[in-house]
């Protein structure tokens, strides 16, 4: 199983993401808004919790981040409040039903130790007090994976109160408290984590004897010629699919898809998707596909763009590097007879 994990800042809106990921109303006394999730109901949700490194006894998600948004540190409209992390879990923790539902009550027992182990090591004994859901797939009872809010400032506990992100040394030097906001230190901080979750789920499935099949490796890193894939929420999901439908006299799987990313404004999860599934079409063993690029390519007029087959070529040439070669050998040529007119890729 491959490893996603990823993070992003969010400033003064994480009250709306702690509703979506906690699917519940929350109220953000800093915006005097509320966020309203609970229409979606739980049915997709394994637990929500919080991981409290203050002495102040929180019992809700909200009161906690209420607190925490309306402290000194928070003050400034552009203030980065929280950060929404998000990671997969191996499919093999998930415990099932007679009648193949997910039991969620044995695979929180399953998993929940395990991601409490690695939150408390690098957030909450650290001071930074964690929002934490256990989702998976409702459609297919399976992709089990975990969002959680960290926040920003780590909470002191002889001051009784949060502190700054970052302090003086005895030379005068700005020291970040937390290397995650270091851009210097900052990746190497989620590569570490990434290993360190990987490495506990391995763990555990081991005791379970199960296989220890999670990777934190890129594809890059180890090699592979595949893409990644990344998390589309469902409204995204949806819409693309519909796209799809829409579109599906267009039999060719990779014109089609060139088709609807010129034709749509598509996000770049959306995007990204099309982008993995003309990669697996074109890797099959036949060049149909380089055939129909190197054909349209002599066919273009002077100062033509060939906008409707970047995606393509950029895809073609990830394929492997022979292919790669042959393509620009072939463009070369076509370039040449055609004088005094661009070709560009």
């Amino acid at each position: 199983m491959e490893q996603r994990f990823a993070t992003s800042s969010v400033g003064h809106k994480c009250a709306g993401m702690c509703a979506y990921i906690n699917r519940e109303n929350v109220f953000s006394r800093y915006m005097q808004k509320e966020y309203k999730h609970a229409y979606r109901g739980k049915d997709d949700v394994i637990d929500t919790y919080i991981l409290d490194a203050t002495d102040r006894k929180y019992k809700r998600a909200e009161d906690l981040l209420n607190d925490y948004e309306c402290s000194q540190f928070c003050k400034r409209k552009d203030a980065s409040v929280v950060r929404n992390w998000d990671f997969n879990l191996s499919k093999q923790f998930v415990v099932k039903n007679k009648d193949q539902t997910i039991n969620k009550e044995e695979t929180a027992k399953i998993v929940k130790p395990l991601i409490n182990e690695f939150l408390n090591k690098n957030f909450k004994n650290q001071g930074y007090s964690c929002i934490v859901a256990i989702h998976f797939s409702n459609k297919e009872n399976e992709n089990l994976h975990v969002h959680f809010l960290s926040l920003n400032n780590n909470y002191d506990q002889k001051k009784h109160d949060y502190i700054s992100k970052t302090y003086k040394d005895e030379n005068g030097k700005t020291i970040w408290r937390n290397p995650l906001d270091d851009k210097r230190q900052s990746k190497k901080a989620i590569y570490e984590m990434r290993k360190e979750i990987a490495t506990l789920q391995n763990k555990k499935l081991k005791e379970m004897n199960l296989n220890p099949d999670v990777q934190y490796k890129s594809f890059k890193d180890r090699n592979i010629d595949k893409y990644s894939h990344k998390h589309m929420k469902k409204k995204e999901y949806d819409q693309l699919l519909m796209y799809l439908e829409k579109h599906k006299d267009i039999e060719d799987v990779i014109e089609r898809n060139e088709y609807i990313s010129n034709h749509y404004n598509l996000t770049k999860a959306q995007q990204h998707y099309l982008d993995v599934n003309s990669f697996e079409e074109i890797k099959k063993p036949n060049k149909k596909y380089i055939n129909t690029v190197i054909k349209n390519i002599s066919n273009q007029k002077q100062n033509s763009s060939l906008k409707d087959y970047k995606g393509l070529t950029r895809i073609i040439r990830t394929v492997t590097k022979k292919v790669a070669e042959e393509t620009e050998e072939v463009l070369n040529e076509a370039q040449n007879k055609k004088r005094g007119k661009s070709l560009w890729i």
